[in-house]
């Protein structure tokens, strides 16, 4: 339910079209400038981008589940010993940042996940969906910085294609 409030809040002010543009901007760059092997095998690359949402998504519910389990009590814990600010703080940050959090990484992960591919793609392109998924979507730090790249395209197109181009110069 939050989780269709949170989409539309990150489209009205990133843009998903954005983020989704950085995820193929960044993949032409790549085609472009990598040497990819020429013979894959396509069935088993394409069932691990599925897999690799699949992955995503459990790991979310685990970090769902310890983040509840463990965040009640250690507010609990801190008030009976005393720790009033630290109690509060736990208090602010799993009754509301953690929910916030975590509603921002389901919706993050479902925009920038490739759900599968198709045996008629090139091999370049099953590659590259393979691997975007195995690592952008374990990686914090990727799950949150790309909306804001998703920002800074909206804000300031200019830079946005000075940084991909200076991205493309690293690649080659």
């Amino acid at each position: 339910m939050l989780e269709k409030e949170f989409r539309s809040f990150m489209d009205r002010v990133i843009g998903i079209e954005n983020i989704v543009g950085f995820r193929e901007d960044f993949k032409e760059r790549f085609l472009r400038n990598k040497k990819l092997p020429s013979k894959i095998n396509k069935p088993e690359k394409i069932r691990n981008i599925k897999r690799a949402v699949e992955y995503a998504k459990e790991r979310q519910g685990r970090i769902e589940l310890i983040g509840f389990l463990a965040g009640g009590p250690l507010a609990i814990l801190s008030s009976y010993i005393g720790l009033t600010s630290i109690s509060i703080f736990l208090g602010i940050y799993w009754g509301i940042l953690f929910p916030i959090e975590l509603v921002l990484r389901k919706v993050t992960i479902d925009i920038l996940a490739y759900k599968g591919a198709s045996e008629r793609m090139t091999g370049g392109e099953i590659l590259f969906r393979e691997a975007w998924n195995k690592r952008v979507l374990r990686s914090a730090p990727s799950l949150a910085g790309i909306p804001l790249v998703g920002l800074l395209m909206k804000l300031h197109r200019k830079g946005y294609e000075i940084g991909m181009e200076m991205l493309e110069e690293r690649m080659s």
